[in-house]
C-alpha cells in the first residue's frame, strides 16, 4: 500500500498499462479505481470508518485531484455497509476539495442506511446522488 498521494499516483500510473482497474484493500474498507478518462470511479466496499479506511480514502482522493483532464469523480457506495461520523467527514472533506479544484464529486449506490445517514444530516443535499456508477457517468458535467 502506497503511503502518500504521490505514491498513489505513481502505483496507479505503473499498473494502468495492465488493466485500468487498480484495487487496494484495508483493514475493513476496499477501494476499488476504475479509470473512465476524464471520470473516475472509486468503488468502496466494506466499512468507511475512522482509522486506516478513512485516511486510505482520503489518500485516494487527494491522489485523483492532482490527475490532468479529471472532471468528475464518483464515489460509488453500493458496497459499503456502515460510515461512521469519521467516514462522514472524509466525504464531506472530499467534495469540498474536489470543488475547489473543478471537479465534480456525486455519490452512487447508497444502500438503505448510508441513505438514511445522508438524510439524517442532510447532506443528500450538498451531492448529486445517483442509483448506479453508470447513472452518475451518463450524466454531461
Amino acid at each position: 500500500m502506497a503511503d502518500n498521494a504521490k505514491d498513489l499516483i505513481t502505483e496507479y500510473e505503473s499498473a494502468r498499462p495492465k488493466d485500468p482497474i487498480a484495487e487496494y484493500e484495508g483493514s475493513s474498507l476496499k477501494v476499488k479505481l476504475d479509470d473512465r478518462g476524464s471520470a473516475f470511479v472509486i468503488r468502496l466496499s466494506g466499512r468507511l470508518t475512522m482509522g486506516g479506511s478513512s485516511s486510505m480514502f482520503r489518500d485516494h482522493i487527494r491522489a485523483l485531484i492532482g490527475k490532468p483532464g479529471l472532471k468528475k469523480i464518483v464515489v460509488d457506495l453500493s458496497g459499503v455497509q456502515y460510515i461512521d461520523s469519521t467516514g462522514l467527514a472524509e466525504l464531506v472533506s472530499a467534495f469540498t476539495t474536489s470543488k475547489y479544484a473543478g471537479i465534480d464529486l456525486v455519490l452512487a449506490g447508497l444502500q438503505k442506511k448510508v441513505q438514511d445517514l445522508m438524510q439524517i444530516t442532510k447532506l443528500y443535499t450538498i451531492w448529486q446522488i445517483f442509483p448506479t456508477a453508470e447513472d452518475a457517468l451518463s450524466v454531461a458535467e
